[in-house]
């Protein structure tokens, strides 16, 4: 006995000792999440595990030599304080925990240091992630910084570059994590690897600016990965005071929820009254409904030097203006609404000073630009933009937006959004000179406040994937998901050329809607029907869950395809939700195998399936289980293009084989009373043609959106079948292993109410 006490208390001494050999060491818990902090750096615990440890704060570029740490706890925050040992500067960190949904919120303060440098940075990274097992971040790429796509990281210490806006990352017992960048109190941080360790990096882009309580990034952890990213963004938003810019918060426009063209890989730049006609009017001649057209780059007026120098449609091109074309558009045509196409900053080199006399105080802003493509490395380029400094931008817009409207003009899409860093990097005002936020802010809030009064918001905003865009949209609710559709490239390319095919178009767009998605509907960018891969793009924007819009060299449509995009009136057959990528491929990039997509429509579920590898064959499965959410025990599977279906139970699959550039696309319906009705099967989103139903044991009463071919999966043969109380007779409909299909000719008539006795 004597032996074990002294056991015991040699065992407190050497537990004491090694408290005092690393300063304080407290730990604040919530159920799941917790976080503590030594000399060593803090560490982030979840489900009683250490998830990511080593933690050390970064200020003017340069890592802390702790020796001394302070922890503090108020009713809400844990407070770190680190002392460096060189300068006896104090960092504090901030931690932020939402007991509810697993997330920690992490911000710094430089407690009265001033960063010298506004490109200089404050940062906090980590050392360790124990037990990782695979992961995939989205970072941004080209000179633009527009776009991000995706990355697998098998080593997250020394492979990522800091330009990272989303990571999602997975360990070895299956657990989920997460982390986004944060912005704001002036700074705007993205993630990324430094010295062999990872995290997240904040800048102002004013010298002599302090960090105060500067939000840095969000971690979550969970079992599931599509709700640790749901609550990742809704705690990350939450805490910039930005939660009014979640989807959830947002009204998808009324415009695009119809099908649309859009001038730009028609025609280019070179568009007139004449040829915007005549490439409507391939489409009214050919009954195709056509709601929304978008005019792109080619209508402004602009000098040599590719500035705006002026508000009206160029004269040259429409020398009337635009307002008579509008009217013939709609009356002759039938587009309802049409908008334009402009950048943030007016046109690619911004607004020429000398040709806009505003009324309103300091309607523009100069801003240099060294780092322009287009500029002389050197010397850059001294260029001006609608003021981002105060509201008084949102004038500019206000002007310009109210001669569009009386043009006819109905939305806008505004491009190059990425201008922000360059602006906050580049201001030339020795007075008004504000931090990187700020300017995102501003600049975005004088935009989408415009876009909201004039257009009621519709707006599809391009070049727009860098935080300090997105975060700031406020309500605007749709965004460019990925880089451009190039309708030139055919062959087959690795995702690393950022200039892909239509594969590397699909990788990204579903990838990168993982996270961007959280705060607006997704565009996959328009495409062309007549391409030859022009079905593998047109199935990824039917399933996406955002605007669906073409860009088709007049005369050369695929009505074929155009036609099971969309309902007789050009609304297309949008999904509830935006697609997203399976459990089973969210680390998913060149392996050669199966790559699916999935999403939701009324109750049932949707999986886009294709080969987006350089391999003449891949393999794989499909279940009800890929569909996150999905209610039901057993499912009717649809396969739209062999017209087959399968009854699978909830954990069951079907292989799949697809050739090179092969596709595949399922309706899973849950089966009730053995019964399900896929809808439409003349239509890529079958299900969302339904309008209602009623299912009983031996009786189905259906109602369409119009005719065309029905479709649904049934116990036996029907012995009576009634179309808007007229009762056919078997040779009408055909029934062969459990898929019943009934061709309703007349596809113009609306509504169709189909009654089915067995």
């Amino acid at each position: 006995m004597k032996l074990l006490k002294i056991a015991s208390y040699i065992w407190i001494f050497i537990c004491l000792a090694y408290s005092c050999n690393n300063s304080k060491s407290v730990k604040k818990s919530h159920d799941l999440i917790s976080i503590s902090g030594n000399n060593q750096g803090i560490n982030i615990q979840w489900n009683n595990k250490s998830r990511v440890t080593g933690g050390i704060p970064i200020f003017q570029n340069k890592a802390f030599q702790i020796n001394n740490t302070d922890i503090k706890n108020d009713n809400e925050h844990t407070i770190i304080q680190y002392t460096n040992t060189s300068d006896s500067t104090t960092i504090e960190v901030q931690s932020l925990i939402n007991t509810d949904n697993n997330t920690l919120i992490l911000s710094l303060s430089s407690n009265g240091h001033q960063s010298k440098n506004g490109e200089d940075y404050v940062g906090l990274f980590f050392n360790d992630f124990p037990e990782y097992q695979e992961g995939m971040a989205s970072y941004l790429f080209g000179d633009w910084e527009s776009w991000t796509k995706p990355v697998q990281v098998s080593d997250y210490k020394n492979t990522l570059s800091e330009k990272i806006l989303f990571f999602l990352f997975k360990y070895n017992d299956g657990t989920y994590g997460a982390m986004m960048p944060l912005g704001g109190e002036g700074y705007n941080a993205t993630l990324g690897s430094q010295q062999h360790k990872f995290g997240a990096h904040s800048v102002s882009y004013k010298n002599n600016f302090e960090a105060v309580k500067v939000p840095l990034m969000a971690i979550a952890f969970g079992g599931n990965p599509y709700e640790t990213v749901k609550n990742l963004y809704e705690s990350g938003m939450t805490a910039m005071g930005k939660e009014k810019g979640l989807r959830k918060n947002k009204t998808y426009p009324e415009i695009f929820e119809s099908i649309g063209w859009c001038s730009w890989n028609a025609l280019g730049e070179d568009v007139t009254e004449k040829k915007l006609m005549d490439a409507v009017a391939t489409f009214s001649e050919n009954k195709f409904p056509l709601p929304f057209m978008l005019i792109d780059d080619g209508w402004l007026s602009i000098n040599d030097e590719k500035q705006l120098t002026s508000f009206n449609f160029d004269t040259t091109k429409f020398p009337n203006g635009f307002k008579a074309s509008a009217e013939k558009l709609k009356t002759t045509h039938g587009v309802k609404n049409i908008g334009v196409w402009h950048t943030m900053n007016g046109y690619w080199s911004g607004v020429s000073k000398n040709n806009f006399k505003l009324n309103s105080d300091k309607p523009l802003m100069p801003y240099y630009d060294k780092n322009d493509v287009h500029a002389d490395s050197l010397s850059g380029i001294t260029y001006h933009t609608p003021n981002a400094v105060s509201n008084s931008g949102q004038n500019f817009y206000n002007a310009w937006y109210e001669y569009l409207k009386n043009q006819g003009i109905n939305f806008v899409k505004v491009d190059q959004q990425s201008v922000i860093k360059r602006v906050a990097k580049g201001q030339l005002s020795k007075t008004d000179n504000i931090p990187f936020w700020d300017i995102a802010t501003n600049l975005e809030s004088n935009l989408q406040s415009a876009i909201k009064n004039h257009f009621n918001g519709a707006v599809i905003n391009c070049q727009d994937m860098a935080t300090e865009a997105v975060y700031n949209f406020t309500s605007s609710a749709i965004g460019r998901n990925s880089d451009d559709f190039f309708p030139e490239r055919t062959a087959y390319f690795s995702l690393e050329v950022e200039k892909g095919n239509a594969a590397a178009h699909v990788l990204m767009n579903v990838h990168n809607s993982m996270w961007y998605s959280n705060m607006v509907w997704p565009d996959f960018d328009m495409f062309q029907s007549h391409h030859i891969d022009g079905e593998y793009h047109a199935i990824s924007r039917a399933i996406s869950g955002g605007p669906v819009y073409l860009t088709d060299t007049p005369g050369k449509q695929n009505f074929d395809i155009l036609n099971q995009l969309i309902l007789n009136n050009g609304k297309i057959l949008r999904p509830d939700v935006p697609a997203l990528p399976t459990e089973d491929c969210l680390f998913q990039l060149n392996e050669e195998k199966l790559f699916k997509t999935f999403s939701t429509v009324n109750n049932s579920g949707l999986i886009g399936a294709w080969n987006t590898v350089d391999a003449d064959l891949v393999e794989g499965t499909i279940s009800p289980t890929d569909v996150n959410g999905l209610q039901g025990d057993t499912f009717a599977v649809y396969d739209y293009f062999s017209k087959s279906v399968k009854k699978l139970g909830a954990s069951e699959t079907v292989s799949v084989v697809l050739k090179r550039k092969g596709y595949k696309l399922y309706s899973i319906v849950p089966l009730e009373n053995d019964i399900a009705i896929i809808g439409l099967l003349n239509k890529y989103i079958s299900p969302k043609a339904i309008q209602n139903q009623k299912i009983d044991k031996n009786t189905i009463d259906v109602t369409l959106i119009h005719g065309g071919e029905f479709g649904a999966y049934l116990p036996s043969e029907p012995k009576e079948v009634i179309i808007n109380g007229t009762s056919l007779v078997p040779e009408d409909w055909s029934y062969t292993s459990n898929l019943f299909i009934l061709k309703i000719v007349d596809e113009t008539m609306s509504p169709v109410r189909i009654e089915i006795k067995l």
